[in-house]
């Protein structure tokens, strides 16, 4: 097999090993530094084999030697080496014309989809092998640096090659929830601002000399203009919250307090649609420790989907109670930001809160995914109720600066005990 042809720099003395031997000694000065990096390393000799793996490399795949994953990692890399190879001599016979859009008839699942030819090195985006997709989690992108290993000067060619792995599925994950970010911004700002446009255009064309019509078009543009106000006033929120050094001032607060201005607040609107409120608190319910206009929005958020997608003649409970100290991180569901880890103690008592509801209930597929910014479960009803459809991403986050968790649980109609339930804990202090 051919292989990329190295560039050999009158400034770039080569590699201090006699042969790829004696770089594999476990005691090369090389080796014992390619160990402690933080990226993946595999070294192929000159037919493609792979001869050696670094230790976070194997980690990362949960690798231990002679087993089915190191085998199966192995033939991995070599063929996205044989890959990488037959890329980068198509590269070289056309010119980089054709090269750059990969081989053609490549049917391997762990063919790169983009690369970067460079004289000395290629580079590809790597996808996780489908056969470790089952042992280890979720699929993951590497983006593989492939160079040629230069190991005496007086060789015609290089004697193996050196990749380079490096995960960089935190980065696109970021990367794509930007873009779908903006997209959305965009999308949610669109609709509201093109209905004013055009309310507003035909107002000026005529429509002020006919005031029930004036009216009725004022009305419906004020309507859009509160929700635009709504989306900004919650795009602020998010981004305060958000930030790495958002600090809150927590204090002893009485939630039962809380919870009752609450109720009454959205007493009415659960009266217009015949849904029964109702709370059951335990006597000399311990304080929490929170922010009070932070726990009122969370609280409010909770009930307001509550009401929202309850049926009329539904019901919504709301609940309290404490719970026993536990170890540190021992809760489950959607818990809070690990970063904020430090403001939980460990075995801290906490109180749980639940919001139960019997409405549709929400689909499992939809439930990982309904803390995320934007992600509805039903688009058109949620705009049309005016949700910005970032309510529940603000409480998780209001929630996590508290120390606490949230998650829900639920069952999807026609079930007959179809509802959700909300919990979220917060720390007594």
């Amino acid at each position: 097999m051919s292989s990329v042809e190295p560039v050999r720099s009158p400034h770039t003395p080569p590699l201090d090993a006699d042969n790829l031997e004696a770089l594999l000694d476990e005691s090369s000065p090389l080796i014992q530094v390619l160990q402690k990096l933080g990226d993946g390393v595999a070294i192929f000799d000159t037919s493609g084999r792979v001869r050696w793996l670094n230790l976070p490399l194997k980690c990362l795949f949960y690798i231990r030697p002679h087993t089915r994953q190191h085998e199966a990692l192995t033939t991995a890399l070599e063929a996205l080496y044989a890959n990488c190879m037959g890329q980068a001599n198509s590269h070289s016979k056309t010119s980089g014309a054709s090269g750059a859009s990969g081989a053609p008839g490549n049917s391997l699942a762990t063919a790169p989809v983009s690369q970067t030819l460079a004289p000395q090195t290629l580079t590809v985006d790597w996808q996780w092998p489908e056969t470790f997709r089952a042992d280890v989690g979720r699929p993951r992108l590497f983006e593989v640096s492939l160079s040629p290993l230069e190991l005496n000067a007086e060789l015609p060619g290089p004697e193996g090659h050196i990749a380079l792995l490096r995960d960089m599925t935190a980065i696109k994950t970021t990367e794509k929830m930007r873009r779908d970010f903006v997209a959305n911004v965009s999308h949610e700002l669109r609709t509201p601002l093109s209905i004013l446009k055009g309310y507003a255009e035909t107002l000026l064309d005529g429509a002020l000399e006919e005031p029930p019509v004036a009216q009725e078009f004022v009305k419906i543009m004020h309507q859009h203009a509160e929700r635009l106000t709504r989306l900004v006033e919650d795009l602020l929120d998010l981004s305060r919250l958000e930030q790495a050094d958002y600090q809150i001032e927590l204090s002893p607060v009485d939630a039962c307090d809380v919870f009752d201005r609450v109720l009454a607040l959205h007493q009415h609107s659960a009266e217009a649609r015949r849904i029964t409120l109702t709370k059951s608190f335990p006597q000399a319910l311990p304080c929490v420790l929170a922010h009070t206009h932070s726990l009122e929005q969370v609280m409010t958020n909770l009930l307001d989907n509550a009401i929202k997608y309850t049926p009329q003649g539904g019901a919504i409970h709301v609940s309290a109670e404490a719970l026993e100290p536990t170890g540190a991180g021992g809760s489950v569901g959607i818990s809070g930001n690990s970063g904020n880890s430090g403001n939980a103690k460990p075995r801290s008592q906490k109180l749980l809160f639940k919001i139960s509801d019997n409405g549709q209930g929400i689909e499992a597929k939809h439930i990982p995914r309904l803390f995320e910014r934007f992600y509805r479960v039903d688009k058109a009803r949620s705009r049309d109720m005016g949700g910005t459809g970032l309510g529940l991403s603000i409480v998780k986050h209001i929630i996590q600066v508290h120390g606490g968790h949230i998650w829900l649980e639920s069952t999807p109609a026609p079930a007959e005990a179809h509802g959700t339930t909300f919990f979220f804990t917060l720390l007594i202090p």
